[in-house]
């Protein structure tokens, strides 16, 4: 019997490389379209590099066991490339600029080398949200907020932003401090459903806070010091009320926003969600909530709109409905911090109704208005010194009936 050493071999979820200049041909019976994680072992050349730029659909490129000529990144390595995250071969010396020109997905890296990265290497990486892994605090460029140093981060700070701001954590690591800002300006219903944003964070929150108002807590967590919001998460038949957001887990939201409310009661404008040695995990461990065909997942990258995908309508009516009140099929694109609806189902209605969800204001006091309400032999009079329209509510916050004053 001879023997022949194969100069590639692609095994499912690694490639493995004895000729440089050969990556190509390990995918000569599988083909590439269907690739989103690549993960090499071995020796690459230009020609290989090239190649991986090619690659429309990998998300996810791993060269933790990979060696480059002269131990030497090029400039612009990886660009224009759409991955998530990157894993850098363990031996490079050498790091030229401008690695991931026009990669605009790109949300974490991962730094295996022994020697810092410069600033220039990353300059054109725009992500808030970006995480970098290094071995050594002083291997990170201090332009870069979030890092990540042995599975230790001192402060994470998370954020909404225009263009890319994909949050995508490969490895799960221990922040000292992490938080989430993010701005409500919705309208909330007083006996109609509007208003309802979707929220899911990498971390259990341990503190929500707004700045005027103080602390912030769900009404199921019964705090009697804090301002409270609703919240809740789908458990399979619908939406019911949760008492505190957990790690990758999605939920709908509401924050008191309504003129008919206390000022000190309003919850409008930022709310900073943190935490403190916390755990934040991996990206790909997510839970999901199931109502009959519908699934309800959080979204920690931007996801495009399609028939298949139901965001919330927020900030926009929809067909009658108020903002914040159903989930539309190819409506808009998801954003990172998001939740969406989404089904495989051919016969699956446009909307995904949340109507019948409460946003009950019996603990939250209203406004103090000129007027006067008082009772008599079953009779309820209203005396007020000015003209105005008065909405009368049930004890569940329901509007019973509005009434013109004069």
């Amino acid at each position: 019997f001879r023997s022949y050493e194969l100069p590639c071999f692609y095994g499912g979820d690694k490639v493995y490389m004895k000729t440089a200049g050969a990556l190509k041909n390990a995918f000569g019976w599988s083909g590439t379209d269907n690739i989103t994680s690549l993960n090499i072992n071995g020796p690459l050349n230009e020609e290989d590099l090239i190649f991986i730029r090619n690659l429309s659909t990998v998300n996810h490129l791993t060269l933790k066991e990979a060696s480059l000529p002269e131990n030497k990144l090029s400039d612009n390595a990886f660009a224009g490339m759409n991955i998530l995250t990157f894993s850098s071969p363990s031996n490079i010396m050498s790091v030229g600029s401008k690695l991931f020109s026009g990669c605009s997905k790109i949300s974490s890296i991962t730094w295996n080398s022994s020697i810092a990265i410069p600033s220039e290497a990353i300059s054109d990486i725009a992500n808030p949200n970006m995480l970098l892994y290094v071995k050594m605090q002083s291997y990170a460029p201090s332009s870069v907020k979030n890092v990540v140093v042995n599975g230790n981060a001192q402060s994470i700070t998370l954020s909404d932003a225009d263009g890319n701001n994909n949050f995508y954590c490969p490895t799960s690591f221990t922040a000292q401090k992490i938080s989430y800002i993010h701005n409500y300006s919705m309208e909330s219903g007083i006996g109609v459903c509007k208003g309802w944003e979707t929220i899911a964070l990498p971390f259990d929150v341990q503190s929500i806070v707004h700045p005027v108002n103080g602390i912030a807590a769900p009404f199921l967590k019964n705090d009697e010091t804090a301002k409270l919001f609703w919240l809740n998460s789908l458990d399979g038949v619908s939406f019911t009320p949760a008492s505190r957001i957990v790690a990758n887990t999605p939920y709908i939201i509401c924050m008191p926003n309504n003129a008919n409310y206390a000022d000190s009661y309003l919850l409008a404008g930022d709310i900073t969600f943190s935490a403190e040695n916390a755990m934040v995990s991996a990206s790909d461990k997510i839970n999901k909530g199931y109502k009959g065909e519908y699934v309800f997942v959080p979204a920690f990258t931007s996801v495009s709109k399609s028939n298949s995908i139901y965001p919330i309508n927020r900030n926009q009516e929809y067909n009658g409905y108020n903002p914040g009140s159903t989930f539309v099929s190819d409506l808009r694109d998801v954003r990172p911090f998001e939740a969406y609806i989404t089904t495989t189902s051919a016969s699956a209605k446009r909307c995904f109704d949340i109507t019948d969800v409460s946003t009950d204001i019996s603990t939250i006091p209203l406004k103090e208005s000129e007027m006067k309400m008082y009772s008599e032999n079953g009779i309820v009079y209203i005396v007020s010194n000015k003209k105005m329209k008065i909405h009368i509510y049930d004890m569940t916050g329901r509007l019973v009936k509005i009434i013109d004053a004069v």
